[in-house]
């Protein structure tokens, strides 16, 4: 899998995170992450002008993953997003 591609699926699984499990303030709070560097993630958006879109990184995931108490990998798994998405 190229990293475009990884980088879309684990954007997916947070958003799915987010519309499933509380909100983008409760993952937000979860994981101690601020709720605008989430919604920069999910939108892709730059965080300021010329700035390359946000991208969630690895040690974020995995800090995710920790703090929801998700399998180690969850975001790497494809078992695990669902087909809706």
């Amino acid at each position: 899998m190229n990293e475009q591609s990884r980088r879309e699926r684990w954007r997916r699984k947070l958003s799915y995170l987010v519309n499933n499990h509380g909100g983008l303030a409760a993952i937000a709070l979860a994981a101690r992450l601020k709720p605008k560097s989430v919604d920069h993630i999910l939108k892709a958006n730059p965080d300021v002008g010329t700035a390359p879109p946000a991208q969630l990184e690895p040690v974020t995931a995995r800090q995710i993953e920790t703090a929801l108490d998700l399998p180690d990998g969850w975001f790497d798994a494809s078992a695990f997003l669902p087909s809706k998405l």
